[in-house]
């Protein structure tokens, strides 16, 4: 039986020539996309085979099998996950028409937020403005949506921003564009807009006081 090693810490680490394909949202304990790689090559699978996947996760190997010609099966529970997996898959997206629909996307939630007296990026200290103040109350979670999130593990101006953008995605939405679109989002909210942190656990860290979320 051949044994699979790899050659030291730096095989877990998600490869710069990777990440277009797979940084659009990565669950924590993912593989990484070369390890795919050097299986199918191992294995000898070609271009004539099908390969499943009963557990995909956010698609790592089916990606992978797409781009080599391969053909592939995944089977997932997790709907955030499956929801991961089949929009990384989708390749007849125009990338032109779909940066241009998420700038008026960008545009509208922007201003909106300017209506609230919030900036996306907050302003470096030499330039705030001394008299900027929120308009109204920010914007929460329906009480059922709150229950589900683990407490603390976004702070409110983020979530307010989250919700509004959100909106925005709604009221201009086309299906052809919603899938990368939402994955986009989800991965700010989990990786810059959040109180989240991975050791490799999920636990809830230092609170943000505000993130970026439109940007």
């Amino acid at each position: 039986m051949k044994r699979f090693t790899g050659s030291g810490a730096e095989d877990n680490r998600l490869r710069p020539e990777d990440r277009a394909a797979h940084d659009w949202y990565r669950f924590v304990l993912s593989f990484p996309p070369h390890l795919v790689r050097t299986y199918l090559d191992r294995f000898g699978v070609t271009a004539g085979q099908c390969v499943l996947d009963p557990f995909c996760g956010t698609g790592t190997t089916l990606v992978e099998c797409k781009k080599l010609g391969i053909a592939s099966v995944g089977i997932e529970r997790n709907p955030m996950a499956h929801f991961a997996s089949r929009t990384k898959l989708d390749w007849n997206i125009d990338p032109d028409r779909l940066v241009a629909h998420a700038e008026k996307i960008a545009a509208r939630a922007a201003v909106s937020l300017r209506d609230d007296g919030i900036a996306d990026e907050a302003p470096l200290p030499l330039f705030a403005s001394n008299g900027a103040t929120v308009a109204g109350p920010l914007r929460e979670l329906l009480p059922e949506a709150r229950a589900i999130l683990l407490k603390d593990s976004i702070s409110a101006r983020p979530l307010h921003k989250v919700l509004v953008l959100l909106e925005a995605l709604a009221n201009i939405k086309r299906r052809e564009f919603s899938g990368p679109e939402r994955l986009a989002l989800a991965r700010v909210i989990v990786q810059e807009a959040s109180n989240l942190h991975f050791g490799p656990e999920v636990g809830v860290g230092p609170p943000r006081g505000d993130a970026p979320v439109i940007a």
